[in-house]
């Protein structure tokens, strides 16, 4: 082999690389494909912008999402708070019922024990005018009861 001969190989074969390129370059460009580097850099750029505004959206979103959370537990201890009181209301209510029902027949037992020891239940045999009567006992007097009580005067 001589210097010619590779010479010629050589040649033969940077002349199958430039034609690889450039059918590889046609190609490339006929399917929309751009190899110019400003290009690129716009396509870089419109994704690098894309990138940031879809992270600022995310931020926005979990801190509208950590708003709500923050909203939903003060309002969960606004309920448990009303819960608590609501409780303590139902147990002072059924202690104040109690003692009103304790009171209550107190207050009855006192006024029987009134009655008895001071022995009202006599005046009901006493003749007194219908009216009066009927205010005293929440009765009427006897209609004979009254001419005999003012005949008695």
């Amino acid at each position: 082999m001589s210097i010619r001969d590779l010479a010629w190989d050589v040649g033969a074969l940077a002349a199958a690389l430039a034609l690889g390129l450039a059918a590889g370059y046609v190609r490339g460009d006929s399917h929309g494909v751009d190899t110019t580097t400003t290009s690129m850099n716009k396509k870089v750029l419109t994704a690098q912008k894309d990138q940031a505004t879809a992270e600022q959206n995310a931020r926005q979103a979990s801190d509208a999402l950590a708003n709500v959370k923050a909203q939903l537990a003060t309002q969960q201890q606004l309920l448990l708070q009303a819960n608590q009181r609501n409780a303590q209301a139902v147990k002072d209510r059924a202690l104040l019922t109690t003692q009103l029902a304790a009171a209550t027949r107190q207050r009855i037992n006192q006024d029987r024990k009134t009655l008895h020891e001071h022995d009202c239940m006599a005046l009901d045999s006493v003749p007194v005018c219908p009216v009066l009567a009927h205010r005293l006992f929440d009765q009427p007097a006897e209609a004979g009861s009254a001419g005999s009580a003012a005949a008695d005067h």
